[in-house]
């Protein structure tokens, strides 16, 4: 019987990327699984066809957002999603995820969202390890300044932001 082996694709020069495999890789040696790194530039990793391509048997990466960003889940978790780099596919979920993106109301869309999400975990297509804090530093004399809940970064409402003296 040969030895089972996998190879463990992200980005070089991050730490936490680094740590996270050699973690991962004692975790798999210890119950005699092989994971091998493959480190790349993120020019070859994202703009060289590997990711896109499926040139991988396990990778890393990141995904902004919070676990209530329906724009963006299903572009992770649906069948036709653009984002869905392993081409999982389950219809009925891939069909929660569509719903959701165009439910306006938070607690209809979270419902949609677990019903997805309970039948994606019983698939195991993609496993989110941790979520990293977004912070939002300013001065004391700004006002109005608030940590962005979506993807759109730190000036999301600088309209309401006022300086005082």
């Amino acid at each position: 019987m040969g030895e089972l082996t996998f190879a463990f694709t992200t980005t070089s020069g991050n730490p936490l990327r680094a740590l996270t495999f050699e973690i991962i890789q004692r975790q798999l040696k210890s119950v005699g699984i092989q994971f091998t790194p493959r480190f790349l530039s993120p020019a070859v990793l994202f703009g060289g066809g590997v990711l896109t391509g499926g040139d991988w048997q396990s990778v890393m990466f990141t995904f902004t957002g919070g676990p209530t960003s329906a724009g963006t889940f299903f572009s992770i978790g649906g069948c036709s999603g653009d984002q869905n780099y392993g081409a999982a596919c389950n219809k009925k979920a891939s069909a929660l995820l569509q719903k959701a993106q165009f439910t306006p109301d938070a607690a209809d869309r979270n419902k949609l969202l677990h019903a997805a999400e309970a039948i994606l975990a019983d698939e195991v297509f993609s496993v989110p390890l941790f979520a990293r804090p977004q912070h939002l530093l300013h001065s004391t004399k700004v006002k109005g300044a608030l940590r962005n809940p979506t993807l759109q970064g730190g000036t999301w409402n600088a309209e309401t932001w006022s300086v005082a003296s």
